[in-house]
């Protein structure tokens, strides 16, 4: 590949490294990479990694993003909330690079979505905050032979996880019990320092891995302490591990990714494939409801009392202010049947 001029000067300091040449950068450009969770570490790693040279992703996020986000990615801004994360970070993605190719799913990774996401990607990233995702990328991880980058932040530690399947352990060969876990959720509190080295790390590794080095974590767990002492630890493959070392199809775990909930925020996405028309959505809501956010994955709006919606064009449905499960799957369930199914267009 010959690059021009404008393309040269973007990678200038790269292409001055030794063995860096233009054929090397433009192999990163054609990796597909698929990142999960968008909050400030799917944000931040995916940055990096568009400075680094990638040029494609698939963005997998249910979520909106909300003024206490902002502080945990170093791009987004106060101007960004109330809109779809994964949209917020398409249009990071796209002013750091015109070439990019960035595909947004606003939805959650569930056993019925998973293979059309992931089918095509050269590596995962994972930076979702609860273990029950964690698991379903491990099967699937394991099923298709895709390596994944595992990260995240809890109790202002980091964790970095680097596993390929056959190669190294899986998820589950220290994580043998995740269905049987009450609370997988993990909560993300940490200062904005952890956050920046977990990204770095991650994108580190994702970029040596293709550049066909030899990435010094593979295979390992890297923890950050709060005083930045940093933890390596070599993951040895379980043999009695139920996920990776049988031959036997992969089973998904036995939780409900349709409907999640975390503290007062409500998630619930569509078993089907659907797309729904936002601009005619949007119009409906604004005679009754106050429409705070009108973006291009979804429009965020005020229900009633407390209650605060978002809808993504993919069927997905927010609903923060919630007081339990229960008045979750009610809200979602006048939504649906009183209003979205309206607006289906495929």
């Amino acid at each position: 590949m010959v690059m021009n001029e404008l393309k040269k000067s973007f990678y200038d300091r790269v292409l001055k490294i030794r063995d860096v040449d233009e054929d090397l950068v433009d192999e990163l450009s054609k990796m597909k990479l698929a990142v999960v969770g968008l909050g400030g570490l799917g944000a931040d790693i995916s940055a990096a990694l568009v400075k680094n040279g990638f040029r494609y992703f698939k963005l997998i996020d249910p979520d909106i993003l909300l003024y206490t986000d902002v502080y945990r990615g170093v791009n987004f801004k106060s101007d960004d909330t109330g809109y779809f994360k994964v949209e917020v970070v398409k249009k990071i993605l796209e002013r750091l690079a015109s070439d990019v190719e960035v595909i947004i799913y606003p939805q959650t990774l569930t056993d019925f979505n998973i293979d059309r996401l992931f089918r095509d990607v050269d590596l995962v990233i994972d930076a979702t905050d609860n273990i029950y995702s964690k698991a379903l990328i491990n099967r699937y991880s394991v099923s298709r032979d895709i390596p994944v980058i595992y990260t995240a932040v809890k109790d202002n530690k980091g964790v970095i996880i680097f596993l390929e399947p056959d190669k190294t352990a899986c998820f589950e060969c220290f994580h043998p019990d995740i269905e049987d876990v009450d609370d997988g959720y993990i909560n993300g509190y940490g200062f904005q320092y952890i956050y920046s080295i977990v990204y770095s790390i991650a994108s580190s590794e994702v970029t040596s891995y293709f550049l066909g080095y030899d990435p010094k974590l593979h295979g390992s767990m890297v923890r950050v302490s709060p005083n930045l002492d940093i933890e390596i630890n070599y993951l040895s493959k379980n043999p009695q591990c139920r996920i990776c070392s049988s031959k036997a199809a992969v089973e998904y775990p036995d939780f409900d990714y349709q409907y999640f909930l975390k503290g007062d925020t409500f998630i619930y996405t569509s078993d089907e494939r659907v797309r729904l028309d936002i601009e005619r959505l949007s119009r409906e809501l604004a005679k009754k409801h106050i429409l705070f956010r009108r973006g291009d994955a979804g429009v965020f709006f005020e229900y009633y009392g407390n209650i605060r919606v978002g809808v993504s064009y993919s069927g997905t449905v927010v609903v923060i202010g919630v007081t339990g499960f229960d008045e979750g799957v009610s809200t979602t369930r006048r939504l649906v049947e009183d209003m979205l199914y309206q607006f289906v267009i495929d």
